[in-house]
């Protein structure tokens, strides 16, 4: 997955939606965005993609 942090508008909806804590929050002066805490847990349900209402989140699938 891949997260335009361009797009992300930081209102978490990803992090709710996401049933294995692959997110995290950035707070840091002027930012405020979603980035990957554990993207190693990520089992590619593209829930987080889903409820962003930005699409700011994408997936990066190969073609199989």
């Amino acid at each position: 997955m891949s997260i335009n942090v361009r797009q992300c508008i930081g209102c978490w909806q990803c992090l709710s939606a996401c049933p294995k804590d692959v997110l995290g929050k950035i707070h840091f002066f002027a930012h405020r965005n979603v980035r990957l805490n554990h993207p190693e847990n990520c089992k590619g349900c593209l829930a987080c993609q889903k409820v962003c209402p930005r699409h700011a989140i994408t997936s990066r699938s190969t073609p199989s």
